[in-house]
């Protein structure tokens, strides 16, 4: 039975074509849609060493302690602008997928960020005070933000 370009097996909702999990066309469609999320996510990198710049060098001497606040935001901004661009160019057919992107998405932040702090010096305990939300730093919606995004970019865009 076909409703819509898509195939019903055993009521749910499967890719035409991707019937069986060891299916070398499917295993192949999944690998590209896996490959794009992560270029995008690699993508986030530099909008945040940029942002990170700016709220450096620009914001923190006009702006004090808001700097850091308004530099959260505006990564949030960024992270949903450039899933809102590249969402659609994944390929990505299910809610499911996008949760799935997202939680990636959200744990390669988090790895990143505490890999990079460490390599940089930092304390854990300085890493960890990153995701104090009443001292300013809005990291913790960052992630949070990183993680939401690609479904919220797909919804924007009426593709789920």
């Amino acid at each position: 039975m076909v409703l819509s370009g898509r195939s019903v097996l055993m009521g749910r909702f499967v890719s035409a074509g991707c019937y069986r999990m060891h299916d070398a066309a499917c295993l192949e469609g999944r690998l590209k849609i896996v490959i794009k999320s992560l270029l995008v996510w690699l993508m986030i990198i530099p909008l945040a060493v940029i942002n990170g710049l700016v709220r450096d060098y620009v914001m923190q001497p006009l702006l004090g302690r808001y700097a850091l606040t308004l530099s959260g935001i505006a990564l949030c901004a960024l992270v949903w602008a450039l899933a809102w661009l590249c969402i659609p160019r994944l390929g990505v057919s299910s809610p499911g997928q996008l949760a799935s992107i997202g939680l990636v998405w959200a744990g390669l932040a988090v790895i990143f960020e505490g890999l990079l702090g460490l390599a940089l010096g930092k304390t854990l305990a300085e890493l960890l005070a990153a995701y104090d939300m009443t001292s300013g730093n809005l990291w913790l919606l960052v992630v949070l933000c990183v993680g939401c995004a690609p479904w919220v970019a797909a919804k924007m865009r009426w593709l789920v």
